[in-house]
């Protein structure tokens, strides 16, 4: 935390692909091999968090975006969905966005369900397990969110966003 101003002091700390972020990614990945998708990796953050997106286009993601911006700094939740939404819509054909629930450095797991907001699209956040099969075709996608009662099954029409937990 700085000091000075009390945001986030993100420019110093060794920003990796947390294991939340990491299965959104193997998530989208693997519909990329069912369904032939094409995967765009998008982040918000400092240099270090090009090692991140490095890494899920190793793992076979298409395109990465970056957003850098030092008025970005410390950014809320506002304005971090509204960042990560802008860079959404310059991808062509988005079917599915696939968010992990929460970063180490943020935690406030508001963020997908904001970005779904600005987006006008349905959301399904806290998913444990995307359904594999997500019939694009047919146009809907289907989750398990894990709850105190039990399971509750999700069921959204396409687009759609998917935050997905650990």
């Amino acid at each position: 935390m700085s000091q000075a101003d009390h945001t986030p002091d993100r420019e110093d700390a060794e920003l990796v692909l947390d294991e939340i972020n990491e299965r959104a990614a193997e998530e989208a990945l693997r519909l990329k091999e069912m369904a032939d998708a094409h995967v765009t990796v998008v982040s918000k953050g400092p240099d270090s968090t090009l090692d991140a997106i490095r890494k899920i286009l190793a793992m076979g993601g298409d395109r990465g975006i970056r957003i850098c911006d030092d008025r970005l700094r410390g950014a809320d939740v506002l304005t971090t969905a509204n960042v990560l939404a802008a860079a959404v819509r310059t991808v062509e054909d988005v079917d599915l966005v696939l968010a992990g629930n929460a970063t180490t450095d943020g935690q406030a797991s508001a963020v997908p369900a904001v970005v779904a907001d600005l987006l006008a699209l349905p959301q399904l956040t806290h998913v444990r397990k995307l359904d594999v099969d997500v019939d694009v075709d047919a146009g809907r996608v289907r989750a398990e969110r894990e709850t105190d009662d039990g399971q509750t099954t999700l069921d959204a029409p396409l687009p759609a966003l998917v935050g997905v937990t650990e």
